[in-house]
């Protein structure tokens, strides 16, 4: 790793040209970092990634969390590091292992917890979890994220916060009898937002407006397709137009 590492820096220099000064110590102990977390991300191996993670640069290691190839192991150990921002990484990271991730929903920084949330390597349970964390932006974020499992919504859609109700009214994540739901909600504004979420679906599934009575009888008439009085479309139209 150590050939690698000075032909690196050879070429780096290379394409810097002669320095105007000499660097101080701490300008060159900076420069070290970054050329060292270059070949960290770049790295194709997977015992070199490893060292880098035990590097005493903060970059490096956030670089070394950031390598697609990094092994398992480098992570788990990068996943309890004192740095906020590498255990950020590691979270976000599309090669995290499970048990990393698990091992961070009760990490002491929101913002480590939040890329948990977001991280669609996250297991069912740990998501649940998210769920009735105590930092309000990690429950709506959550929400609004697509592809939560229905267990995850189920918990958010009786969230204590309006805000939370809200975002689960409008995610993608949320099912038809979910927004249904919510359109009954005490708080007017996850009302409206509940009832705008079912006439944009309304409209993008069946291409008539929800309110729009007589075209969606039409299209029950016709039966243009497998659609019946207990579709999800019809559903969320009888809701906003009772009279269908």
């Amino acid at each position: 790793m150590h050939g690698v590492r000075a032909k690196r820096r050879e070429r780096l220099r290379a394409l810097q040209g002669p320095p105007s000064a000499a660097p101080t110590g701490a300008e060159r102990s900076f420069e070290l970092d970054i050329e060292e977390a270059v070949l960290a991300q770049a790295s194709d191996s997977p015992d070199e990634i490893e060292a880098w993670a035990g590097s005493a640069g903060v970059m490096v290691r956030m670089a070394a969390a950031d390598n697609p190839l990094a092994p398992h192991r480098a992570l788990m150990t990068l996943a309890k590091d004192e740095q906020v921002e590498v255990r950020r990484r590691v979270a976000l990271s599309a090669v995290a292992p499970v048990e990393a991730l698990v091992s961070m929903v009760k990490d002491r920084s929101s913002r480590v917890r939040l890329c948990v949330a977001l991280n669609p390597r996250t297991p069912t349970e740990t998501l649940v979890a998210l769920a009735r964390d105590r930092q309000e932006e990690i429950r709506r974020d959550l929400a609004s994220r697509d592809g939560v499992p229905s267990e995850v919504m189920d918990v958010l859609s009786r969230d204590h916060q309006g805000r939370i109700r809200r975002a689960v009214a409008s995610s993608p994540s949320a099912s038809d009898a979910m927004v249904s739901a919510l359109m009954a909600d005490g708080d007017y504004l996850v009302v409206a937002d509940a009832r705008a979420a079912a006439a944009s679906r309304i409209e993008s599934r069946l291409g008539v407006s929800a309110s729009n009575v007589d075209a969606i009888n039409v299209l029950l008439d016709d039966a243009w397709w497998d659609m019946t009085p207990e579709s999800p479309e019809v559903t969320l139209a009888k809701v906003l137009s009772p009279n269908v």
